[in-house]
């Protein structure tokens, strides 16, 4: 199993991984790029955006600046919308239903790290890396202003309500 595997699956994986590396830094270049557009280019902003996330649906807008560690585990719903500032760590999936609205200044955070010392000293001697959860906006959300939301197994997973 490959490392962005046993990270997609929520298992400890090595996030120093070569490919994943890679996949970050394909990232931040995706991400920078469409943080430097002018707010007017809405047809540039979407093909980053479409290049960069696993799905989107047709109304879409993510306001700049926007950062995430991969994209390809983000899915954005119909009539979604991000305010200035939102920041995805997207070690696993990260999914947004329809009409779900995020607020200024909001993170998603999927990575995670053993709670446990020795399991967590293991993971930094091979490297770094970690254990991620998902996390999930459900259909007809709002998110609020500086509201964090660290991730959760799919089976924990609640819905976030305004």
């Amino acid at each position: 199993m490959t490392e962005r595997e046993k990270m997609q699956n929520r298992k400890l994986y090595d996030a120093n991984d070569r490919s994943l590396c890679a996949d970050r830094v394909r990232a931040k270049e995706l991400c920078h790029a469409y943080n430097q557009l002018w707010p007017s280019d809405e047809a540039g902003k979407r093909e980053i955006l479409r290049r960069l996330l696993a799905k989107t649906g047709e109304d879409f807008c993510v306001t700049a600046p926007f950062w995430c560690d991969y994209g390809y585990n983000i899915r954005l719903g119909e009539h979604f919308y991000a305010n200035h500032n939102l920041v995805i760590l997207d070690c696993a999936a990260v999914t947004f239903g329809d009409h779900v609205f995020v607020a200024p200044n909001c993170g998603f955070y999927t990575a995670g790290h053993p709670i446990d010392a020795a399991r967590r000293e293991l993971v930094h001697d091979a490297g770094g890396g970690g254990q991620p959860e998902g996390a999930a906006a459900g259909e007809h959300h709002g998110v609020h202003g500086l509201d964090h939301v660290l991730g959760r197994s799919e089976e924990h997973t609640s819905e976030l309500q305004s």
